[in-house]
């Protein structure tokens, strides 16, 4: 059974906490965005985290960006409809 509603709230889901891997997995399976925890790694003052993210994208790099779509030509501007050739509301 899963956990939509994150999805349905359009709000990411993340679990916090995360001592194994196997909870990790489950929250994986239940639709979780995200998850922190010591399955991940013990907590790290800012010298340390920013040498464990160095590693770490050394090891999983980041695939460059694709190039954004071209973009598409503007659609026509429908022509306003003028008091004259309004049709009137009934009852008016």
């Amino acid at each position: 059974m899963g956990n939509d509603t994150g999805p349905r709230l359009r709000h990411p889901l993340g679990g916090r906490g995360v001592e194994t891997a196997e909870t990790a997995a489950a929250l994986l399976a239940l639709g979780c965005d995200a998850a922190q925890g010591h399955a991940f790694s013990r907590p790290l003052n800012a010298a340390e985290a920013t040498a464990w993210l160095a590693d770490d994208l050394a090891a999983h790099p980041v695939p460059a960006a694709r190039p954004a779509p071209a973009a598409r030509p503007a659609a026509a501007t429908p022509t306003p409809v003028t008091s004259a050739a309004a049709p009137e509301a009934p009852g008016h």
